[in-house]
């Protein structure tokens, strides 16, 4: 005996929820992504290296493992009042040199300090 079973009927997919998924998902990754850079450290290259032979007086911060040396004295915790010191005898302009035992900290706290007593801070390596 045979029967004639009617075919299994297709459902159609509906299209609503996957669009919603696409959707929440679209807004999720917008809402989480941030656009602008926090922390950011603004790095001064050498663009201007022919205005550093006009003379005027100009500070070298060396930053290596053991401490951070300012024209080649040991500044200690006190690199705020140094730099303050030579800002307060007419240096405008300061070159922070950093070695290769030198931490990002290190780098970031002498590029704040200077440009926070109002040096012009160039980096090199």
């Amino acid at each position: 005996m045979r029967l004639d079973l009617p075919p299994p009927s297709r459902r159609t997919l509906s299209m609503t929820s996957l669009i919603d998924v696409i959707f929440l998902l679209l807004l999720f990754f917008m809402l989480s992504s941030t656009f602008t850079r926090y922390a950011s450290v603004d790095l001064g290259g050498g663009a201007n290296a022919q205005a550093g032979n006009d003379g005027a007086p100009q500070l070298l911060i060396s930053l290596r493992g053991d401490g951070i040396l300012v024209n080649g004295i040991e500044a200690g915790e006190d690199l705020r009042s140094v730099l303050q010191r030579h800002r307060n005898d007419a240096v405008e302009r300061a070159t922070v040199l950093v070695g290769v035992d030198a931490t990002s900290q290190q780098l970031v706290t002498a590029l704040d300090v200077a440009r926070s007593v109002g040096l012009n801070v160039m980096v090199a390596r």
